[in-house]
């Protein structure tokens, strides 16, 4: 066949790279928004449960704590990242292997519900000094409810933009 022969494979391709590309710009300042974020969203996890307590708030250690801040919240973010890739590229391939497949929906339904069950516990986590590496274990103690936690974090449908 010539090349004028491939043109529709052209058509076809086209759409789907630009979509490709437009999920991995997405994805990829989705992951860096959360990383910059990180720091912060500690900050604002500590206080929001100080006052949900009705705790006073904790005094401001000064700015010299900042950067054991940073490096703890990084540290941690890093290794949750690490651990969600790990897990992602398991359930990617047993997306790709055919007959296996058949469970995918399955796989992607709890890795979703795991992984939100990992990202909302994290900070308030945190606010009592537990990071990534002391939070999974804790966990998977309790995999069914933080499953299920995760499950309905899924299931949010509102319309954030409203």
């Amino acid at each position: 066949m010539t090349r004028a022969g491939y043109a529709w494979l052209e058509w076809l391709l086209w759409p789907i790279f630009a979509l490709l590309i437009f999920f991995v710009v997405f994805y990829a300042f989705s992951i860096l928004a959360n990383l910059i974020a990180a720091p912060f969203n500690a900050l604002l996890a500590e206080r929001v449960e100080a006052r949900l307590n009705g705790l006073p708030l904790p005094d401001f250690e000064g700015y010299k704590s900042i950067p054991r801040l940073l490096a703890r919240t990084f540290k941690s973010e890093f290794s949750k990242l690490w651990y969600m890739a790990k897990w992602f590229l398991l359930v990617l391939i047993l997306t790709l292997i055919p007959g296996v497949n058949l469970i995918a929906p399955l796989a992607w339904t709890l890795f979703g519900a795991w992984m939100l069950a990992i990202e909302y516990a994290d900070y308030p986590m945190g606010n009592h000094n537990l990071f990534f590496n002391d939070e999974l274990p804790l966990l998977k103690r309790h995999r069914n409810t933080a499953l299920g936690f995760g499950w309905l974090l899924s299931l949010d449908d509102r319309d954030s933009s409203a």
